[in-house]
């Protein structure tokens, strides 16, 4: 499906220009749970252990002592996946700052082309084009790989692996939906619900399949219960249990600030996911269909990863971040159902295009580097004193910076839209229940 080298080049450009722009929007401010993240990762790469003792830590409240040493609450899992970037970068005498954006530019961008090839092969092309850019600007994404080492920016990544995966004819398909899926769990523990989810579906629509998919899951689900042995002591326990916030919130306040607040809601800073349930709809109106059952594992999956977070006390998403940053762990999944509606209900294109420039103006003007609209009010009672609302007064008021941001969307997009040409009369997937 990659063959070809103009299709090859095309997707080095694409590569390069989109790395490009999010390095020349990137917020070199020194935030807390990345720079504990970055240090660890340092770290390991320098003397081969995870122990922060001695570390000024930003702040101190992320770590806690086990076994007379100092591990972060997050785990290892970024560490692990963003060390050979920083080995290189290390040698090289690059900055913290630095090495943090380079690696997490790196994550984003990779996850946004396999993406795209995952979309290519389930619609038109050009959908496939548009929903990728609405992924990559349309979405906190942006922000997520153009701040600080988030591990949600390689969760994304290894979710888009995941998917091409299962939505992949080969023998090695399933194997590469274990890999990344359980990757995705290794670096951000809830996803297991997710990688759990599609052993199931395996387990139930392709028995034929379980092993491969077990065979690709098993080492990093055996990495996850290695670390939360050697770092805190128990084999099923992770780092979130030191945490005293926990998942014991108000559901209902819960769901609703994740979905649809001023402050963190999925559909109020990207109002064109609203179509992944037309999408599921859709899916579910053909569920005989290979494709159809594995958009409903999709919209299952992200339904439960939903009900998840909004048990956790702290719902807000955490702050210095413009935009959901819980919810992002969603977003692969909705923008391919999205793009599954519009593929399959062309009328709703007009409407689709509205909401997807409506999500992309949200983000070019929240990329402004403001500190309100980073460090806000947390639960905002009016529009204005939102991160949304303030992004568009700060906007209004320095217009230069969000237009030349604006512009460089158009430049990605124009060129994703030639990438897709390169693909028009390839034939689309169609993996089907064994």
């Amino acid at each position: 499906m990659w063959s070809g080298p103009k299709r090859l080049v095309w997707t080095l450009v694409v590569f390069a220009a989109l790395a490009a722009f999010y390095a020349a929007t990137f917020d070199f401010r020194n935030l807390t749970d990345t720079d504990l993240q970055s240090r660890q990762t340092e770290t390991f790469v320098r003397h081969g252990t995870m122990d922060l003792t001695g570390q000024h830590l930003l702040p101190a409240e992320f770590a806690f002592h086990h076994g007379g040493r100092l591990y972060s609450e997050f785990g290892v899992g970024i560490s692990v996946v963003a060390a050979p970037m920083y080995a290189v970068l290390i040698r090289l005498g690059a900055s913290r700052a630095f090495m943090q954006g380079a690696t997490a530019i790196v994550f984003v961008t990779a996850a946004t082309l396999i993406l795209f090839r995952v979309l290519r092969s389930l619609v038109q092309p050009l959908v496939a084009a548009i929903a990728a850019v609405v992924f990559a600007l349309g979405t906190p994404a942006w922000t997520i790989g153009t701040t600080a080492l988030h591990e949600v920016s390689a969760v994304m990544l290894a979710q888009a692996i995941g998917l091409w995966g299962l939505f992949g004819r080969s023998r090695r398909s399933p194997l590469i939906a274990g890999l990344g899926f359980g990757f995705a769990a290794f670096l951000r523990p809830t996803q297991v619900v997710v990688a759990g989810l599609v052993g199931l579906f395996y387990l139930l629509r392709e028995r034929r399949s379980v092993l491969a998919y077990i065979g690709g899951v098993l080492l990093p689900v055996a990495g996850i219960l290695v670390q939360n042995r050697w770092l805190w002591g128990n084999w099923l326990l992770g780092g979130y249990e030191n945490n005293p916030a926990g998942f014991h919130g108000n559901v209902a306040k819960g769901l609703f600030g994740l979905l649809f607040s001023w402050w963190r809601g999925v559909f109020v800073y990207t109002p064109v996911m609203v179509l992944a349930f037309v999408g599921l709809a859709v899916a579910l109106r053909r569920r005989r269909d290979g494709v159809a059952e594995r958009m409903i594992l999709l919209g299952i999956a992200s339904i439960a990863l939903i009900g998840v977070y909004s048990r956790w006390t702290e719902w807000w998403g955490g702050t210095s971040q413009y935009g959901y940053r819980f919810l992002l762990e969603i977003v692969v999944f909705l923008v391919v159902l999205g793009a599954y509606a519009i593929d399959a209900l062309p009328r709703l294109r007009p409407m689709a295009a509205a909401l997807a420039g409506l999500s992309v103006l949200t983000m070019v003007f929240g990329m402004q580097p403001n500190r309100f609209a980073w460090d806000g009010v947390k639960f905002p009672h009016h529009f204005s004193d939102s991160p949304i609302g303030q992004a568009w007064i700060v906007f209004s008021h320095h217009p230069g910076g969000g237009v030349l941001r604006f512009c460089g969307v158009g430049v990605i997009g124009a060129l994703f839209v030639m990438l897709a040409r390169t693909f028009v009369g390839a034939d689309r997937a169609e993996p089907k229940a064994a």
